[in-house]
């Protein structure tokens, strides 16, 4: 009689999984990277994720569970002006972080850019961070209670964010990043008189 053995995927396998498609991407990502990287079977992959594609939507979630709570701390701030909630959260990409995403960019940034992303479990993830982070930062900005266009400046701030998470995947020199981070954070100054 053969003894089957359930296995069960641990969190060091899945921070693997998640840290190889966030610093590959997906397209770059081959099952057998999956397999090499942690020691998984292709039929454990199929099984428990329905295969690359499930798995790789899993890990976006994962991410959007794990990290982005670390990430966003900055703009959940309440004893802070809310325009220096939205800079302490961009500053914090200029400063050496515990997270590659100095290295990588934003896993889920990645995601929305590659051309799979028009999946629709991938997608729903993608589409749950942006709808999240335009929320907070909308919320921020409200706050001020001025004549701005909210809604607008907020899809400014944010597609800023997302080209500074892009430049970090670039390869581009730390002073451009830090010029784009600096740019950011003077633009928010203006808006300080509206707070």
């Amino acid at each position: 009689m053969v003894k089957i053995i359930q296995h069960t995927i641990n969190e060091e396998v899945l921070d693997k999984v998640m840290n190889l498609f966030w610093e590959k991407g997906y397209l770059r990502t081959s099952i057998d990277d999956i397999v090499k990287c942690t020691g998984l079977n292709k039929n454990a992959i199929y099984n428990n994720f329905d295969g690359k594609d499930g798995l790789y939507a899993s890990m976006l979630d994962r991410y959007l569970c794990k990290i982005m709570p670390q990430l966003t701390e900055p703009l959940n701030s309440i004893e802070c002006n809310p325009i220096l909630s939205i800079q302490n959260f961009i500053k914090q990409f200029s400063k050496k972080m515990s997270l590659p995403i100095n290295k990588h960019g934003c896993f889920l940034v990645l995601a929305a850019t590659e051309a799979h992303s028009k999946e629709s479990k991938i997608n729903k993830v993608v589409e749950t961070f942006f709808t999240k982070l335009n929320k907070i930062i909308f919320n921020l900005l409200s706050k001020l209670k001025n004549k701005i266009d909210y809604k607008k400046t907020t899809n400014f701030i944010i597609g800023n964010i997302f080209g500074l998470m892009t430049l970090f995947r670039s390869g581009v020199s730390k002073k451009i990043i830090n010029d784009h981070i600096k740019g950011l954070v003077d633009y928010l100054d203006s808006l300080k008189k509206f707070s």
